[in-house]
């Protein structure tokens, strides 16, 4: 467990224990007093920021007043590297130099620690700069010359100290040399001037290709990708990286590298390091802007990787988290792609894809663990958009599909609590159920229309002045399709229509297309006797339904809400029309999918018994008397 403390307290503390006398400044450096002093003078608080320059120079007098000795020269060298880079009174000084100084004031007084002599040499040749002018702390103004002040300030600010240096080292103790500096970039990585610094030295290029190289060790790597993770929080650096610097490519070259050993312990923590840098870039709005517009492509390269990885559940091995975090970035993915002009690419999985896909989830244990991924499991089918249903196999994979996308709704929404349920969405929002009722609805429409010759399919889209019926389009494409199909397939698929559409909302918007479905799937070769001997009411009320908005060319999937064709304006009398036709085929659908399981005698309700009701004409002469019908 990590103590907090409160600085204010220890800093207070060191001022009153230099003044008495209690501490000597070695032993205050030892004990790791004057690194907290260091660093919180680059705190963005003024208040704690002034404080720590209080102890500071407070510690500078009582070294000053000390003993000479071996250690007392080595802190005023490091104080005087300091004070190369002041140039103003309360300056804050960039974290990364501060965690420096601070690293720096416990190594120097150990002459057995491996990066003792480098960074004694180091401050030696920082000292020799200052040429002896000005004071450490400037609480006045300071009379240094103009160009020798702007020199100092820009030699102490443009530079992570000893970078280059340690990252390329080829001493003895090089390994340890690499680890301390990315240990020290790690922790130095913080705010806007730290990037500054990183983006105009190239620290971060450097970086990349020293992971990339054979000489890279696994712990570098994590150490490497833990930079990353943090730099990309910083928004100059996540621009510079992207854009400027090929991360995205670095990325993918990481996890297709190290992907195939994630039963190596190490490999699975780069490749969930990788993805946690993922993750953190895809919540940029500026990076997914850009990517969306330009770069999709480099996205989608390594959404497709990690959907391999998914289809291997072997690999995954149970990770739940990295399994959330892959599904994470394969739906961030696709809506990008949503949201990108028809013309341009796309990224997409094929109906088997997302069946694999399933599989693989559905291979862990439902639990609350798992929750997450199930979640964006779900939204991974919806964002993919509908799948043309063209064949036997794809009718018995889009029933799975659909059935496990179900079964996860239902059971997401019986683990949430009442204050969740009412805090989640607004009203207006389409919930899921909607929408999956919506993918199937959309797959099985499509299906039928790329089986239909290319010459003929241009006449299903529907004309502003004249537009079709759900009966012509039902004439057309049965006229053209020579495809037998099995009715029990047609059948289950029908069913679980009705079952979704029995759940929802009813959206008078929508109901033409689940008619459309439900036609399609039953009146061409359906085995019961129903619907057979209501052929006449079916092709009457199919007359009175326009045509499907997915028969229109111009028709695009989206995840958030309904395609709406801005042509198209019906008045509330023919929405009516429309709507009471769709009910009256749904009660038609119901009864003969029902049929069969009901014990004879038992009676159901008929459209006949709708209209004797008089339900029907209620509501058209509703809405005849609204004045603005």
């Amino acid at each position: 467990m990590v103590r907090i403390y409160d600085p204010m307290f220890i800093l207070r503390f060191s001022i009153h224990t230099l003044l008495m006398g209690y501490i000597e400044p070695a032993e205050f450096s030892r004990v790791g007093l004057l690194a907290i002093t260091l660093v919180c003078i680059s705190s963005p608080d003024e208040e704690l920021r002034k404080l720590g320059y209080e102890s500071l120079n407070t510690f500078k007098k009582s070294l000053e007043a000390s003993q000479k000795s071996k250690e007392k020269w080595q802190l005023q060298l490091l104080l005087t590297y300091l004070q190369n880079g002041i140039s103003k009174p309360w300056q804050r000084i960039p974290s990364i130099i501060a965690i420096f100084a601070a690293e720096a004031s416990l190594t120097l007084l150990d002459s057995s620690h491996t990066q003792f002599n480098t960074i004694s040499k180091y401050l030696m040749n920082s000292a020799s700069v200052d040429m002896q002018v000005g004071r450490l702390f400037l609480l006045t103004h300071v009379n240094y010359p103009d160009i020798l002040l702007l020199s100092l300030y820009h030699f102490f600010l443009q530079s992570i100290p000893l970078f280059p240096t340690l990252l390329k080292s080829s001493s003895v103790h090089f390994k340890a040399d690499r680890l301390w500096m990315l240990r020290l970039l790690y922790a130095g990585s913080n705010l806007a001037d730290d990037a500054t610094i990183c983006k105009n030295k190239s620290v971060l290029e450097l970086a990349l290709a020293f992971c990339s190289s054979a000489i890279s060790d696994s712990e570098s790597k994590h150490l490497i990708l833990q930079v990353l993770k943090k730099c990309v929080k910083l928004p100059v650096l996540a621009q510079h990286l992207v854009k400027n610097c090929g991360l995205l490519s670095w990325i993918s070259s990481v996890i297709s590298t190290h992907g195939k050993g994630l039963d190596n312990n190490s490999s699975s923590r780069i490749v969930g390091l990788a993805l946690e840098v993922l993750d953190v870039l895809i919540l940029s709005r500026f990076i997914t802007e850009w990517l969306q517009e330009t770069a999709l492509e480099q996205l989608s390269e390594i959404s497709q990787y990690l959907y391999l990885l998914v289809e291997d559940g072997k690999l995954l091995k149970g990770d739940i988290t990295m399994l959330s975090s892959i599904l994470n970035i394969i739906a961030s993915t696709m809506r990008l792609s949503m949201k990108r002009k028809i013309y341009q690419p796309h990224f997409t999985l094929s109906l088997h894809g997302i069946f694999k896909l399933c599989q693989a989830i559905d291979g862990n244990s439902r639990s609350i663990e798992l929750k997450p991924s199930m979640e964006l499991g779900t939204d991974v089918v919806l964002m993919n958009g509908p799948l043309p249903i063209s064949s036997e196999t794809d009718k018995s994979r889009t029933v799975m599909v659909v059935s496990w996308v179900t079964s996860n709704i239902f059971w997401l929404c019986k683990q949430k609590s009442a204050v969740e349920m009412l805090c989640e969405e607004p009203l207006n929002n389409e919930c899921r159920l909607s929408k999956i009722l919506r993918w199937l609805v959309a797959s099985v429409i499509l299906g039928r229309i790329s089986r239909i010759s290319p010459e003929k399919r241009g006449g299903l889209a529907t004309s502003t002045n004249s537009p079709g019926t759900l009966q012509s389009f039902l004439n057309h494409s049965s006229e053209t399709v020579e495809m037998v199909d099995s009715h029990v397939a047609n059948e289950a698929l029908a069913a679980i229509i009705l079952y979704l559409q029995g759940h929802v909302k009813k959206k008078s918007d929508t109901l033409p297309s689940v008619m459309t479905a439900l036609s399609l799937l039953l009146l061409d070769r359906c085995s019961e006797q129903v619907l057979v001997d209501g052929r006449g009411q079916i092709e009457t009320l199919c007359s009175k339904i326009h045509c499907p908005a997915e028969s229109n060319p111009a028709w695009r999937w989206h995840y958030y809400q309904p395609w709406r064709d801005p042509a198209l304006q019906h008045t509330a009398t023919e929405r009516m029309e429309v709507e009471q036709s769709c009910r009256s085929l749904l009660i038609i659908f119901s009864n003969a999918l029902s049929a069969a399981g009901l014990p004879a005698g038992i009676p159901v309700l008929s459209v006949g018994d709708i209209e004797k009701s008089g339900l029907f004409q209620w509501e058209r002469d509703s809405v005849v008397e609204q004045p603005h019908a």
